[in-house]
């Protein structure tokens, strides 16, 4: 099995996008990298797509019911990173919904 880094993919983006500085590709890289780690790590699905290439971590399942939990879970998760990535302060309420 071959092992690749993420070093060995700068110079085929280079390659592919020459209007875009090495440097700048290094730190989209490395930002896409740490940020598909973090949502894996807290327990989320990622979807990436680019013409016809797609990839997705997570569960695909046929049962309607059973997704609208698994998409309620995970809409938690998301709202959970997006909150801590944007570093909202606290307004010293508690916001819930009642039915």
């Amino acid at each position: 099995m071959i092992q690749k880094t993420i070093q060995d993919y700068y110079e085929r983006l280079a390659a592919e996008y020459p209007e875009i500085p090495l440097a700048d590709i290094k730190r989209i890289c490395q930002y896409g990298w740490k940020s598909l780690y973090l949502h894996n790590s807290y327990g989320g699905d990622v979807l990436l797509r680019r013409r016809d290439f797609w990839f997705y971590s997570g569960r695909l399942m046929n049962n309607s019911l059973k997704f609208f939990d698994y998409y309620a879970r995970k809409m938690k998760i998301k709202l959970r990173v997006l909150y801590k990535r944007y570093k909202i302060e606290w307004d010293g309420y508690y916001y819930f919904a009642l039915t």
